[in-house]
């Protein structure tokens, strides 16, 4: 016999129970999906769009400030909507203002869910543990596995609906040179930065993620080649008119961004990132070797002690 076989025979002492229950709200849908957000004692916790908000849900039925939730020193728990223009629901109810109990699923307009629960040690760790893959740590942005399965759904819904959606990819020119030349700390300062500065003209409801170590991704309902276009405009405009600061040295950002919609006829969600791609790639090109209008443009690095400048140099015109 195996040893694998053998059964192991302990004493027979129970696993110690953990008698400290935190109430907690794990996001189920329409939200920052699988996040756990533990609600202390005393504590209030807004729910809603707007920029105030502790639990920020991005969706447009969502209100700006939607509903509280409250912890009494008993450790019950009490949700009241704030006047929402959508509802608040309990389990299918709409509800001005309810205790909750464990178990209960909160319906925040018509499009988020959330899941109320009291959780031991054990099962908010687990919880926390799943939750990690949904979230970037560096960035605190999405993760590339939740942004393809949003994109996945967002897919089915808009050609379902036969509404737009667009994907941008947005990389940072030559973030190899910034590793080179300052190191892998400096690389982190330089993606942090880009994040921050894109984030800051995207709207509430779009998703942004880190796609790969150099390459962010956003995936942004109603949006059409138009209006894609206009939003690369800002990337660019926005990212280049930052810069980061590294021990002393200020960097200077570039991107390039690549777009797809389904104006480009993708056959499934995975071909349109593949569109996207191409068209990031095409980016690129056009950032060293010409612009879409047939001007040349030449990518110019220029390194010194004192700055690390990445920009384009339009070629002068004969």
């Amino acid at each position: 016999m195996s040893k694998f076989d053998e059964t192991i025979i302990e004493d027979g002492r129970p696993i110690p129970a953990d008698a400290s229950q935190k109430p907690c709200l794990t996001v189920l849908y329409g939200g920052p999906v699988g996040l756990v957000y533990t609600l202390p004692v005393g504590s209030e916790t807004l729910i809603g769009r707007g920029d105030e908000a502790d639990l920020p849900l991005g969706e447009a039925r969502v209100s700006r400030s939607h509903a509280v939730v409250r912890v009494n020193p008993d450790n019950t728990v009490v949700i009241e909507d704030q006047g929402s223009s959508n509802g608040t629901f309990v389990n299918g109810t709409k509800i001005d203002k309810r205790q909750l109990e464990d178990g209960d699923r909160v319906q925040i307009g018509y499009s988020c869910i959330i899941k109320f629960s009291y959780q031991d040690a054990l099962e908010y760790q687990l919880q926390h543990e799943i939750a990690g893959g949904v979230k970037d740590p560096l960035t605190g942005l999405y993760t590339k596995m939740y942004f393809d399965d949003r994109l996945a759904s967002e897919f089915t819904h808009a050609c379902r609906r036969k509404d737009n959606l667009g994907v941008l990819l947005v990389a940072i020119d030559h973030f190899d040179k910034v590793n080179l030349c300052h190191g892998q700390e400096a690389g982190e300062v330089v993606v942090k930065e880009v994040a921050r500065a894109v984030n800051s003209v995207l709207r509430a409801g779009d998703v942004f993620a880190c796609y790969d170590a150099v390459r962010f991704a956003l995936l942004a309902r109603d949006l059409d080649e138009k209006g894609s276009a206009i939003l690369r405009q800002r990337i660019h405009k926005v990212v280049q008119g930052t810069q980061c600061d590294f021990n002393g040295t200020p960097i200077s950002l570039a991107v390039s961004v690549g777009i797809a919609t389904l104006a480009d006829q993708p056959e499934d969600a995975g071909h349109l990132i593949k569109l996207a791609d191409a068209s990031l790639r095409q980016s690129t090109l056009e950032g060293n070797q010409g612009g879409a209008d047939g001007s040349t443009t030449k990518t110019h690095v220029s390194s010194d002690e004192a700055v690390t400048t990445v920009y384009y140099v339009p070629a002068q015109k004969a």
